[in-house]
Parts: C-alpha cells; structure tokens; sequence
C-alpha cells in the first residue's frame, strides 16, 4: 500500500484542502494520508482538518523534532508504516491516476528506491500555467515514455538539468537504506537525495506521464530563494561538491564543471528583468553570474 503524507509549516489552509480533495479523488485510494505539523507550535486548524474527511483515513501528527524542511521530511517517512510513500506538498494537487500509476511502476519495478512522474504547471487559481524553467525540462530530459536513472549515467542525466519534480517521488522506504534528506540546503534537498541515491547504485524510474499539479506563486519557497538568489548559491555549492565527490568520473566532472543549465537559467533572469525595466534586479542576477559561477 501508499502513504501520502503532507509536510506543513505556516501552509495555505485553502490550497492543502484541494491538495486533501485531490487525494480523496484517486482512483486507487491510498492506505493513509498523514497530515505533518511542521509549525513552531501545534496548529489547531490542522487538527480539525484532519477531522474533517471521512472518505479516507486522516492522521495529524506534530513534530516536536527539527523543524526544518528536510527535517520536516525526514520526519514524514518515518512516520509512514507503508513501503511506498509520497510526500505531496501542500499547495499541489494529485491527479486522479497519481497512486494507480505509481503502484504500476513499483509493481514492474520492484527493485527501485524512488519513482516519479510529470508534472502540469499551475498558478495561484489552480490555472495551468507556464515557467521557463519548466520549459527547459522538457528538452533536457530523457527522452521516451520512461525514464531510468541509475549510476553515473543517471547522476550526469540530473547535472545537465534536474527535471525531476520533487513532490511527485513516490519512494521505497526499504531501498532508502536510511538516507535522509539533508538540512543544510533549502532548495537543493531533493537534488542531493538523487544524487546521493545514484552514488549508492540505487535506481530511480520515472514516466512522463504529467500526474502531478505543481502549483508556482510568489509565495512559494523556490520563487523566494530564485528572487534573492540563494538558490543559485546552493545549486553552486552541490555542483562544486559534486566535482569534489565523483573526481575521478572525467565525465561526471566535465558536465559538473560547465553548470550550464545554472548559467542559461540566469541569464534568462536577467532578459526578463530587463525586459520589465527591473533593472536592479537584473543586474543582481547578472552579478551573481559574474562573480560566483
């Protein structure tokens, strides 16, 4: 069976009730849905939601732990007593197919230590939307039906461009082997897993099936930590840690060390702002390219 757990912390309580219904539409339904408090102290307003929903089992759970985001994380799959467990973001939604698709590629693959799908952009009002970062996904990964990274050939696959959506993995608690997400980083959490996955020799299988909404407003972390510019600092490090780590891979090294998908991302920053006479926020992405990558 598949658990979803939710981590919140200070979350929108209208879009983690859409995230909620859209688990509540599956068409194979999950064994539990665990509601995560991340918040400094316990949120009643969670607790009562998770009352609220009768179609499908709704536990709350506080974490008095670390708070952090892969705290909160770490914390969220430990709880689940299934093998398969996703954590859905709680502005997302699941689209009716997300858990039957999921078992699928389990079932066929069985081995695998994560799974995942892809994913329709949508705004604030549950509208489809459009990024160019997403854009870009679609040319660099794989191409085919399915997606199967393993080993350096899987490591240099993400380098080139993460086109893994987060919240979309479905993993498989005993293939983790105990790796846990790393709280150093805010917006690179998930990149390290992978990569960290893939130097374990673990396999991660997707499909490009879109079976996921990933909702992007300016409230979201990763549009905050792209605005001030910290996302590039932290995707800059893992690169450099990566030359560090794989430097006898001459190939896992090249792609590290080039960063281009980092640069191209900046620099359309930088025409975008430009293009909307923001101009000091243009020249903050153009000196962050000039001096740091």
């Amino acid at each position: 069976m598949l658990t979803i757990a939710i981590p919140c912390y200070k979350s929108n309580l209208d879009y983690l009730e859409q995230a909620i219904k859209s688990v509540e539409r599956q068409s194979m339904k999950c064994c539990e849905l665990v509601i995560v408090d991340g918040n400094d102290v316990p949120d009643i307003h969670l607790q009562e939601l998770a009352k609220r929903y009768l179609n499908i089992p709704v536990r709350y759970v506080y974490n008095s732990g670390d708070k952090s985001m892969a705290g909160n994380w770490n914390f969220a799959i430990s709880l689940c007593n299934t093998e398969l467990v996703t954590l859905l973001h709680s502005d997302d939604l699941l689209d009716p197919e997300y858990i039957r698709s999921m078992f699928y590629l389990a079932n066929m693959n069985t081995s695998a230590a994560a799974y995942f799908c892809g994913a329709h952009i949508i705004n604030k009002s549950s509208q489809r939307s459009w990024s160019f970062s997403d854009m870009i996904k679609l040319f660099i990964q794989p191409k085919g039906g399915m997606v199967t990274l393993y080993g350096e050939r899987g490591i240099i696959a993400l380098l080139k461009g993460c086109f893994i959506f987060c919240p979309t993995i479905c993993y498989r608690k005993s293939e983790l082997e105990n790796q846990s997400f790393n709280s150093q980083w805010k917006m690179v959490t998930d990149f390290q897993f992978y990569i960290d996955l893939l130097a374990k020799n673990k396999t991660i299988i997707g499909t490009q099936d879109k079976l996921y909404f990933y909702r992007r407003h300016n409230e979201n972390q990763t549009s905050k930590l792209t605005y001030n510019c910290k996302r590039f600092a932290e995707e800059v490090a893992i690169y450099e840690q990566v030359i560090d780590r794989f430097n006898s891979s001459a190939d896992v090294v090249s792609v590290a060390s080039k960063k281009k998908i980092i640069k191209l991302h900046l620099i359309f920053l930088i025409l975008k702002s430009l293009i909307f006479f923001r101009f000091n926020t243009a020249y903050r992405y153009f000196r962050f390219l000039i001096v740091s990558v």
